[in-house]
């Protein structure tokens, strides 16, 4: 066992690919790399699997018309994103879906729920994944 890895179950498939089911890691991002050979070439992908839900800065802020907004989940969560203005009431709620580990980016047009653009000013984003909740601001410009 590995200094704060504990393996509970990696295999390999009949086609001869890396399965690995019950990786617990305690305080490190999980890295799988993966690699796959052909003929002509040899892929090598890198996973990293964050360790703690975080929410970041949209960017660019202060935005227009679009912005993204990025967030990591350390475990399968269901994800809720939702844009509220300064009075607090939700302007578009922009993700209510289930997503991997791993770290994600969506975007905002700026539009609210009806479908019209939203008015210059300050807004409020909200994440909501498994218990972990935050909020950040961010500034829309004509």
């Amino acid at each position: 066992m590995l200094h704060g890895f504990e393996q509970r179950l990696i295999t390999s498939d009949e086609g001869g690919n890396l399965v690995i089911r019950g990786l617990l890691v305690k305080d490190y991002p999980i890295i799988v790399r993966f690699a796959t050979k052909t003929a002509t070439s040899v892929r090598s992908d890198v996973i990293e699997i964050p360790t703690k839900y975080s929410l970041h800065q949209n960017f660019p802020n202060p935005f227009n018309p679009t912005t993204q907004i990025g967030f990591d989940l350390p475990k399968q969560s269901q994800v809720t994103i939702s844009i509220f203005n300064t009075a607090g009431q939700l302007v578009r709620r922009l993700v209510n879906n289930d997503y991997e580990a791993g770290s994600h980016n969506i975007v905002w047009n700026g539009m609210g729920d009806l479908g019209k653009p939203v008015a210059s000013g300050l807004y409020l984003y909200t994440i909501r994944a498994s218990g972990f909740v935050r909020t950040k601001k961010m500034v829309k410009l004509k």
